[in-house]
């Protein structure tokens, strides 16, 4: 059945309405986005005294020029800070994202082994903002299990979380008993659950897991 006029003419206009708008949303990130950050003072690192006032021009995330000659583009936005002193991002070389210590090690060793994975990943993510948001911009993740660091950087890098820059080590790597050697436990302490524990693999390890509390006198 055709459609009326009206009818088309709304579903046409609608249609260029949508595409029009995906059009401006193309165009806007496309568009080069500038940025100027405006202070009392900054600090570049190239000499020994801040300079005024303190200017640092950004486009598409990126610095672009600095200091109190920088041309401030016409469209740019600009975000005053007041009386502040600007200066360059700090880099960490060695630090731990995926754990943060406190005064007492045991009760840090002992929570950390109780922790999965997922919750100290999330854990991360804390410790990653908190490291960002006191200036730097860069770090060195030096060792981490189960792929932590790993995620928190391609998250960091995919814009899922904020944080720091990162360069991972993964694991880290030392010798039997050394620095990276953490298990502070008395061995055998927390020894791999076995079949005498019911913890079994495939028909023979389950039949003898059933039949093991009868060999120990338990009904």
């Amino acid at each position: 059945m055709a459609l009326p006029r009206s009818w088309r003419l709304a579903f046409v206009l609608l249609a260029s309405s949508a595409l029009a708008s995906r059009a401006r949303a193309q165009q806007a990130q496309q568009a080069p986005q500038t940025l100027v950050l405006k202070a009392a003072r900054l600090f570049d690192g190239k000499g020994e005294r801040a300079v005024s006032p303190g200017l640092v021009v950004v486009q598409n995330g990126r610095i672009a020029a600095v200091g109190p000659g920088a041309a401030l583009p016409a469209a740019a936005e600009v975000i005053d800070l007041g009386d502040a002193t600007l200066l360059p991002g700090f880099l960490d070389g060695h630090v731990h994202l995926t754990s943060e210590a406190s005064g007492d090690w045991h009760k840090d060793t002992v929570l950390t082994a109780l922790r999965i994975a997922p919750e100290q990943a999330h854990d991360a993510r804390v410790y990653a903002l908190r490291t960002l948001e006191a200036g730097f911009t860069t770090a060195r993740d030096l060792g981490a299990t189960e792929f932590l660091s790993l995620g928190l950087r391609n998250a960091i890098d995919k814009g899922l979380i904020a944080g720091p820059r990162l360069q991972i080590a993964l694991n880290a790597i030392g010798s039997r008993g050394g620095h990276a050697d953490l298990d502070p436990f008395v061995p055998g302490a927390l020894a791999e659950a076995t079949v005498r524990e019911g913890i079994c693999s495939g028909a023979d390890e389950c039949r003898a897991a059933q039949d093991g509390p009868h060999r120990f006198g338990e009904p």
